[in-house]
């Protein structure tokens, strides 16, 4: 029998096994050529697991939910290849980089800065890496993973939303409308500190109408920008009343409200304020018709000093939503609030504390644990005739100046 020379068997031992710059043994893979078009997925279930390898054995990098995006770059038996997230860092060992140059062939790149740690990448001499001493372990260097770096999710959680440039367009429009919303809510803490009539407040409620009517695709988004265009108004709206009653204050006595006490004198104010800002109003033709119409149906024999105080914020909200949506009435305007609402049932009971900025003049409490729902009022539905009568009721949310509970306004009662 032909037996092989004992050099030659040593020979051949090493050349499978072959080792990275740091001593441990690589596993060769043959790359498979294919004609695939890479392209942006979303993920479509929660806690579906990114693995190093395209095998269910294989580690788990991480879990990702339900809407997340990735780039898919290839596909391998039932799983789709996709690129390292853009928030994924790896750990390259320090002693074979010199000034930002690998110094060695085949050393590893690790998911984490220890040697237990899985590679998912690997360097050779020459190539440029930046990147900063791990805070963990400072023999090693934090960098970016190598770009053919790939890991494994299940091809059945995965749709295709876009090309393979989706996703850098969306996270470019997702820093956009971000940094539009930072500076907006900046601008506005900056406007709120002058004087009432110095205060630009077209500037910063088209900014923010500019993010709910041009980045619908960022949700989230759209609504940090309702919030802060409703809580902005409401804190224009509160300066305006104080500019407005202390312009009262300067009047002849004799147009003054009557002494009645602080509550009922101050909501008197409010309602001259009213009344003053509806006859100028009337002056500049910035009412229609049908809002002049609707406005003497409901509040002229209705109106009552309770209600009163919320008339400003409603008109306000007319106002934005009439000017985005063809000067509509204010008929429109509450039966767009109408078909949006919200049902809330619970007990009412008055909310009389003397707080500033308070969300509504009633509450609404759980039936068994008596513990509060929301805040309410309303200009339309007479909500003294209902407290402590257990409720159901049509709601439109309503900015609730930072107290506990969401407030509301109260539409019908079902």
């Amino acid at each position: 029998m032909f037996k092989m020379p004992f050099f030659l068997t040593i020979f051949l031992f090493f050349s499978v096994i072959n080792l990275s710059a740091d001593g441990s043994p690589v596993k060769e893979k043959t790359a498979k050529i294919s004609s695939f078009e890479a392209f942006t997925g979303r993920i479509t279930r929660d806690k579906v697991r990114i693995r190093l390898h395209p095998t269910l054995e294989a580690q788990v990098i991480r879990e990702v939910n339900r809407g997340g995006l990735l780039v898919v770059v290839g596909e391998e038996d039932d799983f789709y290849a996709i690129q390292p997230f853009s928030d994924l860092k790896a750990y390259v060992y320090r002693t074979y980089v010199l000034d930002g140059v690998v110094e060695g062939n085949k050393v590893n790149v690790r998911l984490e800065p220890t040697l237990d740690s899985p590679v998912i990448g690997q360097l050779n001499s020459g190539d440029i890496v930046e990147g900063k001493i791990s805070e963990t372990g400072s023999k090693w260097l934090e960098i970016d993973p190598p770009v053919t770096t790939r890991f494994f999710i299940s091809a059945d959680y995965i749709e295709k939303v876009g090309n393979a440039n989706f996703l850098a367009e969306y996270e470019s429009r997702l820093k956009e409308v971000s940094n539009l919303i930072n500076r907006t809510y900046m601008l506005s803490q900056a406007e709120m500190q002058k004087n009432f009539t110095d205060i630009d407040s077209e500037t910063i409620s088209e900014n923010y109408q500019k993010v709910i009517d041009e980045y619908a695709d960022f949700p989230e988004k759209v609504r940090q920008s309702k919030e802060f265009l409703a809580k902005f108004q409401d804190e224009y709206l509160h300066k305006k009343v104080d500019y407005l009653e202390a312009k009262s204050n300067r009047a002849p006595v004799d147009q003054k409200p009557l002494n009645l006490g602080n509550s009922f004198a101050n909501r008197q104010e409010r309602v001259m304020n009213f009344e003053n800002d509806y006859k100028q109003a009337k002056s500049n033709d910035s009412y229609n018709n049908s809002y002049e119409q609707w406005l003497s149906e409901h509040f002229s024999t209705e109106l009552s000093a309770k209600k009163a105080v919320w008339v400003p914020s409603e008109l306000k909200f007319y106002e934005r939503w009439s000017k985005k949506n063809e000067n509509l009435s204010i008929q429109d305007f509450y039966q767009q609030q109408q078909n949006d609402a919200l049902t809330l049932k619970g007990i009412l009971e008055q909310y009389d504390r003397p707080v500033k900025n308070k969300p509504g003049d009633f509450i609404l409490v759980n039936r068994i644990n008596r513990l509060p729902i929301a805040y309410i009022y309303s200009t339309i539905v007479d909500l003294n005739e209902l407290v402590g009568q257990e409720v159901s009721l049509k709601a439109a949310l309503r900015p609730n100046n930072n107290f506990a509970y969401p407030a509301y306004f109260i539409l019908t009662v079902e």
